[in-house]
């Protein structure tokens, strides 16, 4: 898929998500298609990073939560990427959630959580109906650990301006997948969004 390269400080800039999703990778198909079950999506994405500056973004990946390279990814013919910027992203917010980020480098992975935790999560469906198991990690899950999407939700969970939004304090962070931050943090919609 042909793709317009996003410009920094126009399309993306410290602070936003950086969505991303390749459809030459099992994994990531995977990841996309379990979270597709669990609600609708404008863009399915099935990977999360925290965008430092122009070149870089921090994720939870294999290795752990680490530095990766955004101009790299942008450059991938190969990857699906969205960058979503949150409601009224001040420099102060911004700065919280990338300093609590590099806080978190060398913490591991939650291979666990992805896959295990997150299968009988999305096929139970419990957590819709039992509110209070929302507040719990998620099944398996290593404390201290992260997938992609809940290593980012931690890192606005760390700023005054969105600890408070409902889906960081209705959820414990390891359930929250890529699709629900996508569809439930308070990033600006797109036009294809907007009713």
């Amino acid at each position: 898929m042909k793709q317009v390269a996003p410009v920094y400080g126009k399309d993306f800039g410290p602070g936003f998500a950086m969505f991303t999703k390749s459809d030459s990778n099992l994994i990531s198909n995977g990841i996309s298609w379990f979270g597709s079950l669990q609600e609708a999506v404008t863009f399915s994405a099935s990977h999360v990073v925290l965008v430092v500056n122009h070149l870089i973004g921090i994720e939870a990946a294999a290795q752990g939560i680490q530095y990766c390279r955004i101009d790299q990814r942008i450059e991938d013919p190969g990857l699906q990427i969205v960058f979503r910027e949150p409601v009224d992203l001040t420099k102060k917010a911004a700065g919280q959630a990338i300093d609590y980020a590099v806080s978190r480098i060398g913490r591991p992975y939650d291979y666990s959580g992805l896959a295990l935790g997150f299968p009988l999560m999305i096929a139970s469906g419990l957590s819709k109906w039992i509110k209070p198991l929302r507040k719990f990690p998620v099944p398996f899950h290593l404390p201290g650990s992260r997938v992609c999407s809940a290593a980012v939700a931690d890192d606005y969970k760390h700023t005054d301006q969105y600890r408070d939004e409902p889906l960081l304090r209705n959820w414990h962070v390891s359930r929250i997948t890529p699709v629900m931050l996508w569809n439930d943090f308070p990033f600006k919609p797109f036009r294809f969004e907007e009713h």
